[in-house]
């Protein structure tokens, strides 16, 4: 985007274009009338459809006036601006670098804590209209840097923290996801990026093996998996120069409207963990899916005093409702076996939400076999216990 586009989509007739048009789609824009040329609308409807796509995920961005937004794929790939606030607050220091800058949103909380935060940015025009954003915000404490990460990092002196998220997506723009993949490759920038720094923090795909991870990586203090609205989005790799100890696990549950869901473990933990085993109670709980990538499935258990149904499910059990339990929680309303007229007693509506966990049927398949459709207020939970009996648990939201 050169700097005519952006003074032009800056104009004040463009803006009160935008946010007067901002929820029509790109076809009927196109079609109508406009006082501006076709190139011009393409400009101006590619900045509608980033702004409409960023109002829940960057909600700064989308309430601040004269924002100038990337391709779509910038947005795509940018942090939420919740994942950014959590990310702000793991490192500490005066100053920092942000070695793949992007569309800026890390850098931008990060430097709500820091004295100093360097963007990094390979690519030029990115990195042009970031700088233009960071003034609209009026943020003084940022430097630009319109440069490769490892052009960068040979020309500055030592920082108190490093953050990178390398991209994960290889020539022909499909997703990769190991570390030797990522560019730049951080298995080979390591040993430079400790001559810098004596604390990074690296975001992964939630693809990734976390165990693989921190064997590759080393010296990993902690590890977090971030998810959002219990979507798992990223894994944050915390390492320290010359950690030695075992990591801490987090995983986190964030939501912009409910208190975060936390849990803390180390494998030592997980593996020494003793677990009961059980046929369903009054309550059935699922860990939320940041737990479950973490992998705390018999810590859960042990720490929340619940009985697991089967090694492979990890769905859990108890006669006691826990209010505070990091995931959903239901009472349970029945069990019965795998067939539809033993399950009709319980959906007599013909509708229900199905999850099959540790079982040989697909959700399409389980509701094609009990003829239900989805949706109500009914749960069930198509599953087998630990000595493989197939069974349904029929639940409700406790």
């Amino acid at each position: 985007m050169s700097d005519s586009d952006i003074a032009f989509l800056l104009s004040e007739d463009v803006q009160q274009y935008i946010d007067a048009n901002l929820y029509k789609t790109p076809a009927d824009l196109i079609l109508a009338a406009s006082p501006y040329s076709k190139p011009e609308m393409t400009h101006i409807v590619g900045q509608i459809q980033a702004r409409r796509k960023i109002q829940a995920k960057l909600p700064t961005w989308f309430d601040t006036p004269n924002i100038i937004y990337p391709p779509l794929l910038s947005i795509e790939q940018c942090s939420s601006e919740i994942a950014a606030l959590h990310k702000a607050q793991i490192l500490s220091g005066n100053t920092l670098v942000d070695l793949t800058g992007g569309f800026g949103v890390d850098s931008y909380h990060f430097a709500q804590t820091f004295d100093q935060v360097y963007y990094v940015e390979q690519h030029q025009e990115l990195a042009k209209l970031v700088q233009h954003n960071f003034e609209a915000f009026g943020v003084t404490n940022i430097q630009i840097k319109a440069q490769s990460a490892e052009s960068f990092l040979k020309e500055v002196d030592k920082v108190d923290a490093v953050y990178i998220d390398p991209a994960r997506r290889d020539d022909a723009k499909n997703k990769v996801f190991r570390l030797e993949e990522c560019t730049p490759n951080l298995l080979e920038l390591l040993p430079v990026l400790w001559q810098k720094t004596d604390q990074l923090l690296i975001k992964l795909s939630p693809m990734l093996d976390i165990d693989l991870g921190i064997r590759q990586l080393e010296q990993v203090a902690k590890v977090v998996v971030v998810a959002i609205n219990n979507e798992c989005k990223e894994l944050l790799f915390v390492l320290k120069n010359n950690h030695q100890t075992i990591p801490h696990i987090e995983a986190l549950n964030l939501n912009a409207h409910k208190p975060a869901q936390y849990f803390s473990f180390t494998r030592n933990e997980e593996r020494t963990s003793q677990v009961v085993y059980a046929e369903p109670m009054q309550y059935l709980y699922e860990p939320n899916v940041a737990i479950l990538k973490a992998g705390a499935f018999k810590q859960i258990a042990q720490c929340f005093g619940l009985a697991k149904l089967h090694p492979h499910s990890h769905l859990y059990t108890s006669n006691t409702w826990l209010k505070d339990f990091p995931g959903r929680s239901f009472k349970i309303k029945g069990v019965c076996r795998y067939t539809k007229k033993e399950v009709a007693k319980y959906c007599p509506a013909k509708k229900a939400n199905i999850t099959a966990r540790n079982f040989p049927d697909s959700v399409a398949l389980v509701r094609k076999k009990l003829q239900l459709k989805d949706g109500g207020n009914d749960y069930l939970f198509v599953t087998q216990t630990q000595a493989h009996r197939a069974l349904v648990i029929v639940t409700e939201k406790a």
